[in-house]
């Protein structure tokens, strides 16, 4: 996207172009049913358009980051936090969940209290990484490996995943808590 600020008399003063995601809308539609136990509601303003925006500040809060080569979003919330750090090579592979990415969310959770966040957003800054983590063997980055290994490192992707077998994150889960808090420990 490029932007020009021009002055009251018509003339350009700055000129600027920066990236920004267009989310197709087959990703906002695929949203919507997901995001409803989270309050998001068609048309209220809290809805995908207004979460899908919210990805947009989010990424570009981070400063020091460009923006993700892929997001895969999940069709729920799963509590592997600790699984995916434990798989993940380097920082090029983040998460967050949709209960928290509204704003003022995650800053009043309470990991303490309220245990780790769940997994439902997986941002990939580098193709290398992903490739790395789904070396794991882990449906969570294997799936999406799959989808996303002969796409160019130059373009922007979103990976609408499928459901994970229930019997997996359940037995993953189990460990995955303990491996999260062991990750995040500091001395």
């Amino acid at each position: 996207m490029s932007g020009k600020d021009v002055d009251t008399t018509g003339t350009t003063i700055a000129t600027r172009s920066e990236d920004w995601y267009f989310f197709p809308e087959g990703v906002r539609k695929w949203l919507e049913p997901v995001l409803l136990p989270f309050g998001y509601e068609t048309g209220s303003g809290k809805d995908a358009d207004g979460f899908l925006l919210e990805i947009e500040y989010m990424v570009r809060k981070e400063d020091s980051v460009s923006f993700p080569w892929a997001i895969v979003f999940l069709p729920e919330e799963y509590p592997l936090a600790g699984h995916l750090m434990s798989i993940r090579p380097n920082m090029d592979i983040r998460f967050s969940c949709y209960s928290l990415i509204w704003p003022g969310a995650y800053d009043n959770y309470d990991f303490a209290v309220s245990g780790p966040p769940k997994v439902s957003m997986i941002f990939v800054f580098s193709k290398s990484a992903l490739q790395q983590g789904a070396s794991s063997g882990s449906p969570l980055l294997r799936d999406a490996w799959g989808i996303l290994s002969d796409r160019a490192e130059d373009s922007r992707w979103v990976v609408l995943a499928d459901t994970l077998d229930d019997d997996w994150v359940r037995d993953v889960a189990k460990t995955s808590d303990a491996l999260f808090f062991e990750l995040t420990k500091t001395d």
